[in-house]
């Protein structure tokens, strides 16, 4: 697996630093525009995109906290909670799991459980960040992931801007 490319959005908490390419990779995907010092809090799913990155920014060593978001969804997604948590003891980096019922709220807000689960997540990953003092969320995607973006944009009707897809490093207003 080519770790260096196995990830496809970066999300960053604007006002919060400046720095060069990750450190001990040969093609960084992204300018890190954050100090080394800084905390990057990853939000790790579990799967292959997600440890991909853990395991490159671990190596690269730049200071991680990982955040796992259970969606309640799935039977097994306790164990998957578990498995992440586990991964993040191993390799000592701090860990946060969080969880909330995203069927729930989908019904709620009137949303799909694709919506649903974005919304809670990230709503999750971004107050973790907060409160830990994180300067920048990152995520890993997979190329099927950024062909469902484009797709999802395309049937909501959306513009050129949405039909690129997800982009490598996103600011978000804090």
């Amino acid at each position: 697996m080519d770790f260096n490319r196995a990830w496809d959005i970066v999300v960053v908490l604007p006002g919060m630093g400046n720095c060069g390419l990750i450190p001990g990779m040969e093609h960084p995907p992204f300018a890190c525009p954050l100090p080394n010092q800084e905390t990057i809090l990853l939000g790790v799913s579990g799967g292959a995109d997600s440890l991909a990155l853990l395991y490159s920014l671990h190596r690269a060593g730049l200071r991680l906290l990982v955040c796992h978001f259970n969606h309640l969804l799935r039977p097994q997604a306790g164990q998957d909670a578990a498995f992440v948590q586990q991964t993040a003891q191993n390799l000592g980096i701090p860990y946060r799991g969080g969880s909330a019922d995203v069927a729930a709220h989908a019904r709620a807000n009137h949303q799909s459980i694709e919506e649903a689960a974005r919304e809670l997540r990230y709503r999750f990953l971004f107050q973790q960040a907060r409160e830990e003092g994180a300067g920048m969320v990152a995520v890993g995607h997979t190329a099927d992931d950024q062909a469902e973006t484009v797709l999802m944009h395309f049937l909501r009707g959306s513009g050129l801007a949405g039909l690129k897809g997800m982009q490598p490093l996103s600011l978000l207003p804090a």
